[in-house]
C-alpha cells in the first residue's frame, strides 16, 4: 500500500467515525486565527482536533505568512475531520460576531506584544 492510499482510509474512517463520538458541530463555531509562527505548530493541529471532537465548528483563518509556512500541510491535517472550514475574506464581520471564541493557537512573542499594546501587527498597504 503507499502513503496516499494509507492516508485515504485513515481519512474516510475519521469522516465516519468522528460524527458518531460527539464531533457534530453542534457547541458553536471557534475562529481559529493562525500568524506566521512556527514554534510547536503540529501540536496546534492536536488541540484543533481537539475542539472539533469537542463539537465545535472550527472556520481557519491564515495570515499570508502562515498561509505559505504550512496552510495547505495544517489543512492535510485536518482532512477527514467534519466541521472545519477555511474562512474566506467575504463575510469576516458576520462570522467574527458569531462565533462561539476566537483561538489563536500560535503566536509570536513579537505579534503578542504588539497585541498587549494595543499595536497594529501590519503595516498598512500603501
Amino acid at each position: 500500500m503507499t502513503d496516499e492510499q494509507i492516508e485515504s482510509i485513515v481519512t474516510e474512517v475519521l469522516r465516519r467515525l468522528l460524527p458518531k463520538m460527539g464531533a457534530d458541530g453542534s457547541r458553536g463555531t471557534v475562529l481559529v486565527v493562525l500568524t506566521g509562527a512556527t514554534v510547536r505548530y503540529t501540536e496546534a493541529v492536536d488541540q484543533l482536533r481537539g475542539l472539533i471532537q469537542q463539537g465545535f465548528e472550527l472556520q481557519l483563518v491564515f495570515s499570508d505568512m502562515a498561509e505559505h509556512l504550512y496552510g495547505s500541510w495544517m489543512r492535510g491535517q485536518l482532512a477527514g475531520f467534519p466541521h472545519w472550514s477555511h474562512w474566506t475574506d467575504y463575510g469576516w464581520l458576520r462570522s467574527l460576531r458569531e462565533a462561539r471564541a476566537v483561538v489563536v493557537p500560535l503566536m509570536s512573542v513579537n505579534t503578542l506584544s504588539k497585541l498587549a499594546l494595543l499595536m497594529p501587527t501590519a503595516r498598512p498597504e500603501t
